[in-house]
């Protein structure tokens, strides 16, 4: 199989475990900040945490069914708060606006260029939500789930209804372990703030198997994929205005991640950065 490359661009302002014995330090408006030398508990980690304004867990790859078509896909789930997380302030349940969940799919068919997207927001509640014991994410009848939470053979499970007849059904299994990224301390830094950071989980490389449903027999796909997860309360410093970010799944099982954070005029900031991940996991910055 050739070098794949997995590219998003986008702009954002963007969004359990424990800290290693330093106490939580919280933004102005009393939001969590990411702690220094953080330590993951997981599967708890892989869930959701209120206590942060924003997060997002973020799948991608490639497929190819029996006859060799190729297909790309992504989906995408964010939450973000819009208020401090005080669970005995949600006086309805079904109906929490302190948190809201923005949703975003999309599948790809190369060898016709056909191209389906689909966006969701949603507030807290019947219609959406994000499990804070693992993962477990669902915004109306889009779903991703992680099924098996063994460290090193993690499984997750996406299904999204695209309308039209059009389904997409995915099993995916962790064929390296997860890799938190930090060059200071743990932490994914990305602006000279204590607050300009996020903790930065990645599956680099995931293998995917399922069924794409197009109004009549399901067709088998196989493929690979990639996961990020992150966490934060400010991500981005007051003179960034966003990133373009893109991962690289190669032949020889190595992954490269990078990312250039650009300011409002568009030069790249000197905390962008680019990360080699070898077979064994080891991080090159």
């Amino acid at each position: 199989m050739p070098t794949r490359f997995l590219l998003r661009l986008f702009l954002a302002v963007a969004a359990g475990f424990t800290s290693a014995g330093l106490a939580a330090t919280w933004t102005e408006d009393g939001y969590r900040v990411p702690p220094y030398d953080p330590v993951f508990a997981f599967p708890r980690d892989h869930g959701s945490h209120p206590d942060y304004k924003i997060e997002w867990w973020y799948l991608i790859g490639h497929l190819e069914d029996p006859d060799g078509r190729e297909y790309g896909f992504q989906v995408t789930f964010f939450r973000v708060a819009t208020r401090p997380w005080d669970p005995d302030s949600i006086t309805n349940p079904e109906f929490d606006d302190s948190r809201v969940f923005m949703t975003h799919v999309a599948l790809t068919d190369v060898e016709s260029g056909e191209y389906h997207r689909q966006e969701r927001l949603n507030r807290a509640g019947w219609d959406a939500l994000a499990r804070t014991d693992r993962l477990y994410c669902r915004n109306g009848n889009w779903t991703l789930e992680m099924t098996d939470p063994t460290p090193g053979r993690e499984r997750l499970r996406t299904s999204v209804d695209f309308g039209s007849g059009i389904r997409l059904d995915l099993d995916l299994d962790a064929l390296k372990p997860v890799v938190a990224f930090g060059d200071d301390r743990g932490l994914s830094i990305k602006g000279p703030g204590r607050e300009d950071c996020s903790l930065y989980l990645t599956f680099p490389r995931l293998s995917a198997s399922g069924t794409l449903s197009r109004g009549s027999e399901p067709t088998s796909l196989t493929g690979e994929g990639w996961m990020d997860h992150e966490i934060s309360s400010s991500q981005l410093g007051d003179d960034l205005a966003g990133w373009d970010w893109t991962c690289i799944q190669l032949e020889d099982r190595w992954e490269v991640k990078a990312y250039i954070l650009r300011d409002a005029s568009g030069e790249p900031s000197a905390f962008s950065r680019l990360i080699w991940i070898s077979p064994d996991n080891a991080l090159t910055y």
